[in-house]
């Protein structure tokens, strides 16, 4: 029996994208609070109002844009960190004890977060430094279990990757949406505390998943009698072929340039409009991308190439968003004009992104690496159909 006839890989599926849901969910909880994390201390409660709330802020934070610009970059850079070097030995202690340990992690730096969070942290000398702390131990969690998860997704579903890694990135979509739905609403009835440890609760209930997904997937090895080869680096689909996978993520990445331009300078469209459809581009390519990668690169290294990859990700999302804090506060303009400026910053990324995307699809589609293969498969068939013409007329040729 191969891995694609065992009927409990659903469930193992099903496990491996909701555990994640938790830890999406507290990402983008200091998005969801903004106005509690950056307002400062003139919004708090000295016999004035909040410009925002029109009421007394007891929880402002006063964060600078830096610094709240800092929660996210230590994130991506502390998940770059640990995610090049987690890679190698994710590939040799093997996705279930990586998954475990990786998911402690992450829940240990939720906790921190939301400590720091409390009336007896907040607004001291110890806050920031803890809450950084958290920060980091999440991306050390995060980036690692992302490379887990899309390892799980190739031995399980190395024949048919797209719906499942689809999937597994639609539940990483659903933490951050499921963040701004209710985020906010339970700082207002039960209190800006309730709102961080509801986050750090639903990571740490990802635990449980988690141990439920192992215990499917050790069953699920040992029954089939698939551990060794697992262990020796079994892939099934390395020359597996995805059509043309490169030029339909170019497509799609093109189209967050307008898309980008649009929501700088076009207030007439609803802004929601224009969120909603970046992040159905980027589920696309992150789609596409994990298909490639799972189509491409063996069992037995696709945690080092993945952590490779992830890392550099990492580390220009981090960049980039230090970037838009250092502009949103150093601009001694109106608010709209700060953000077209770090709108402008997204988009000449995404233009270079797009640049880059060209070169390499040329070069795919040249060198017949495997990326574009509807492209030479159709350039093997004019080579096959000239070399057959050939052939026959140099019979002809003889026969007269």
């Amino acid at each position: 029996m191969k891995p694609e006839q065992w009927r409990w890989r659903k469930v193992v599926l099903f496990l491996d994208g909701v555990f994640v849901i938790g830890i999406y969910f507290f990402i983008d909880i200091p998005s969801a609070l903004q106005v509690e994390f950056v307002s400062d201390e003139v919004m708090r409660c000295h016999g004035n109002e909040s410009m925002l709330t029109r009421a007394c802020c007891e929880t402002c934070l006063g964060l600078s844009s830096r610094r709240y610009s800092l929660l996210y970059a230590t994130l991506y850079w502390g998940s770059a960190v640990l995610s090049l070097m987690s890679g190698c030995v994710i590939d040799r202690i093997g996705n279930r004890v990586s998954t475990v340990l990786f998911i402690i992690l992450a829940s240990l730096g939720c906790n921190l977060f939301a400590l720091a969070g409390t009336p007896y942290l907040r607004n001291t000398s110890a806050m920031f430094p803890l809450m950084l702390t958290g920060r980091i131990l999440l991306g050390f969690g995060n980036g690692p279990i992302r490379i887990v998860q899309n390892r799980v997704v190739s031995y399980w579903y190395a024949g048919d990757s797209y719906v499942a890694v689809g999937f597994v990135t639609l539940t990483r979509r659903l933490g951050a949406i499921l963040n701004f739905a209710v985020t906010a609403n339970i700082a207002v009835h039960f209190g800006f505390t309730w709102a961080l440890f509801t986050g750090a609760m639903l990571c740490s209930c990802g635990i449980l998943a988690v141990l439920a997904m192992v215990s499917l997937d050790f069953y699920g090895s040992k029954k089939l009698g698939l551990e060794k080869k697992r262990r020796h680096g079994h892939h099934s689909s390395v020359n597996r072929k995805i059509d043309c996978g490169g030029l339909v993520a170019l497509a799609i990445t093109t189209l967050s340039i307008p898309s980008l331009l649009m929501l700088a300078y076009c207030p007439n469209i609803p802004p929601v409009i224009l969120t909603f459809t970046l992040g159905i581009i980027q589920l696309c390519i992150v789609t596409i991308n994990g298909k490639i990668t799972i189509d491409l690169v063996p069992q037995s290294v696709f945690g080092t190439v993945s952590g490779i990859s992830l890392c550099v990700t990492r580390i220009l999302m981090g960049l980039v968003n230090l970037a838009v804090g250092f502009i949103i506060q150093s601009t001694d303009e109106v608010d709209q004009k700060a953000y077209q400026k770090a709108l402008l910053l997204m988009t000449a990324i995404s233009t270079l992104a797009v640049s880059f995307g060209i070169i390499l699809n040329i070069l795919d589609i040249r060198n017949g690496d495997g990326v574009n293969q509807r492209f030479v498969r159709t350039k093997c068939m004019k080579h096959a159909d000239t070399d057959d013409r050939e052939g026959l007329l140099s019979e002809d040729i003889k026969q007269s």
